[in-house]
């Protein structure tokens, strides 16, 4: 791993979590195609994560959604859905949902690590970027 991040790495990797990855590829590609700078590993590793996670739980949320809405169609299971659905998007804390509070601590920790210049490893996930970025690079 690097020892040296440097700021703009830092705020831009920061950004790409909070944006969803698109704050990092707009960087990326202003950086190789008009300021004709080599990225960073430690950049590339937040850029690729947060696009990972963020497509990530947009597939989850759909697959949630359809699931959830073939199952209320069904007699008696449709009340353990309904319960479910329930608990999944009652607010708990702050207007945020149980599975909306645990995003945005884990976003936080993503962001935090992010500006600390630190690898922000998450299983599954980390493993999968850095096993692509070993050999990019």
């Amino acid at each position: 791993m690097e020892t040296q991040v440097s700021t703009a790495d830092r705020i831009i990797s920061a950004l790409s979590y909070g944006t969803g990855g698109f704050a990092g590829v707009i960087w990326w590609i202003l950086s190789v195609l008009l300021l004709k700078k080599h990225v960073s590993k430690f950049l590339m590793f937040n850029i690729f994560q947060s696009m990972f996670i963020s497509f990530t739980l947009y597939i989850v949320n759909i697959l949630l959604s359809l699931l959830l809405g073939l199952l209320v169609m069904i007699p008696f299971i449709n009340i353990l859905a309904n319960y479910v659905n329930f608990i999944i998007t009652t607010p708990v804390f702050y207007n945020l949902s149980a599975i909306g509070l645990i995003l945005f601590v884990t976003y936080m920790y993503l962001i935090v690590f992010s500006i600390m210049g630190k690898y922000a490893m998450l299983p599954w996930f980390s493993k999968i970027i850095l096993y692509q970025l070993d050999r990019m690079y």
